[in-house]
C-alpha cells in the first residue's frame, strides 16, 4: 500500500512537471554600438571558385551608430534555399575552408535555440544577419543594404566584426561560400 502510494505521488508530480512549460533561458541583449569610428569600411569578397560569389560591405552607421551592411552576391544555386547569412566567429583559415570560420558571432552567447525574431534584434546572435534582416529566398542575384545597431568596427568590442569572415549557407546550414573582411583603405 504504501509504495502505491508513493508510486502515486511520484507520478503527479512527474506528470506536473511534464506540463509546466518551459521557460527560456534569460539572455543578455546585444548593446546598440554608439562608437564605431566614421569613414571605416570592411569588405568581404567571396572568392570565384565559390558556389556563391559577391561582396559584403559594412560602414560605420551615421554618428558611428551601428553599421551598414550593403551585401551584392549572385550564384546561388538553384536548390537548397532559403540561403542564409552570417558574420562568423573566426576568419576563414588560409586553405579557404569555411568550417574552420568557427560558429557565428554570438558574444551574449544566445544560441540558435529559438530561432532569432526580427522583431527584436537586440535578442538575435550578433552574427545572424539573414535572422534579423532575411534570407535570401529567391533569384540568381541578392542585393540588400540595411543597418544593424549591434554590429561594432572597434577592436576588442566583444561585438566586433572586422577582421572575421561571412558565410553563406544553405538551409540545411551546409556552407556554400565565405571570406574574410579586411579593412578597406
Amino acid at each position: 500500500m504504501r509504495s502505491s502510494v508513493l508510486f502515486s505521488a511520484v507520478s503527479s508530480i512527474a506528470l506536473v512537471s511534464a506540463q509546466a512549460p518551459a521557460t527560456a533561458p534569460s539572455i543578455a541583449p546585444a548593446k546598440a554600438v554608439t562608437n564605431n569610428p566614421e569613414g571605416h569600411t570592411y569588405v568581404a569578397t567571396l572568392p570565384a571558385t565559390a558556389t556563391v560569389q559577391g561582396a559584403v560591405s559594412v560602414s560605420a552607421g551615421q554618428g558611428g551608430k551601428g553599421v551598414t551592411y550593403d551585401i551584392k552576391l549572385h550564384g546561388f544555386p538553384k536548390e537548397g534555399g532559403p540561403f542564409m547569412y552570417h558574420v562568423h566567429e573566426k576568419p576563414v583559415p588560409s586553405d579557404g575552408n569555411c568550417t574552420g570560420a568557427g560558429a557565428h558571432l554570438d558574444p551574449t552567447k544566445r544560441g540558435e535555440v529559438p530561432p532569432c525574431n526580427p522583431a527584436t534584434p537586440a535578442q538575435c546572435q550578433v552574427g545572424d544577419l539573414s535572422g534579423k534582416f532575411g534570407n535570401v529566398t529567391a533569384g540568381p542575384v541578392f542585393h540588400k543594404t540595411f543597418a544593424d545597431a549591434y554590429s561594432s568596427l572597434v577592436k576588442g568590442d566583444p561585438q566586433y566584426i572586422g577582421d572575421l569572415s561571412l558565410v553563406v549557407h544553405l538551409s540545411d546550414k551546409k556552407r556554400i561560400g565565405c571570406a574574410n573582411f579586411t579593412m578597406k583603405m
